[in-house]
């Protein structure tokens, strides 16, 4: 009788995992990652061949004001953060002369470009002056659970859209702190009034009456028996000259 001998061969498993990023521990990574990913597509989608002069602006966040249909473009330090990742990732010799960051956020803060919009002539005319051929111009949206990142490439002489760029990532809270972090171009109005005087011009020019925060501190008295109160005036009339307000507002209150 014949016996066959059978050989079992044993080969080794390997298995390669991908170890997660922890982003909360470097989120530095997620910047750079972001912008990594933004010119992967911004590249792919770019078919030009020629050499040009490339700005990267910050990107900005669009809000819609109140429930009017106006938006507001502000540029936060996140958007900054955002543009000075990509502005690395786009270093390619072969394909753009990259203009100064910072040279750039001057120009553009010269021409209030935040306000006036791209399509304006004279944001078009300031930088194509100083040789800029296209910029990316990039956006920021936080939604409930994520935030998307959109950028894209303008040729600034015919306004075309040559390249396009998405990226969606989950919602970090150091995100949220530099989205919401940006400085305010509103600056307080600060007056003084007498309350021994009649109306008094505070020189205070309101340009949008949408919505106006007044702050008002102090105090001043009715009477010569030294009591006093606030701003916001006394329910009861602690004088003897009757009732002279004009609304039906607190004895002694300020109005404007």
């Amino acid at each position: 009788m014949n016996m066959k001998k059978t050989w079992s061969l044993l080969l080794p498993l390997l298995i390669l995992t991908c170890k997660t990023v922890d982003y909360k521990k470097n989120p530095g990574r997620l910047i750079d990652d972001i912008a990594i990913s933004l010119r992967s597509d911004l590249i792919k989608n770019y078919d030009s061949k020629e050499k040009i002069s490339l700005a990267i602006a910050g990107f900005s966040r669009v809000d819609l004001i109140g429930t009017t249909s106006q938006y507001k473009s502000v540029t936060p330090r996140l958007g900054i953060m955002i543009a000075n990742a990509l502005q690395n990732e786009m270093f390619m010799p072969e394909k753009f002369e990259l203009i100064e960051r910072l040279r750039i956020d001057a120009l553009l803060n010269e021409v209030d470009f935040n306000q006036i919009g791209l399509t304006e002539s004279e944001a078009i005319k300031t930088l194509k002056l100083k040789g800029v051929n296209s910029i990316v111009l990039g956006n920021i949206q936080l939604r409930d659970k994520s935030f998307r990142f959109d950028a894209r490439i303008v040729e600034l002489e015919t306004g075309k859209v040559k390249s396009v760029a998405s990226k969606v990532v989950n919602y970090y809270e150091f995100l949220e702190t530099a989205y919401n972090d940006y400085p305010s171009k509103k600056k307080p109005c600060i007056a003084s009034v007498a309350a021994r005087g009649t109306w008094q011009n505070t020189s205070c020019v309101i340009k949008d009456a949408s919505k106006l925060n007044i702050y008002a501190s102090g105090r001043w008295s009715m009477t010569n028996s030294g009591y006093s109160f606030g701003p916001m005036g006394i329910e009861d009339n602690p004088s003897s000259w009757g009732d002279y307000r004009i609304v039906e507002a607190n004895h002694g209150a300020l109005i404007c």
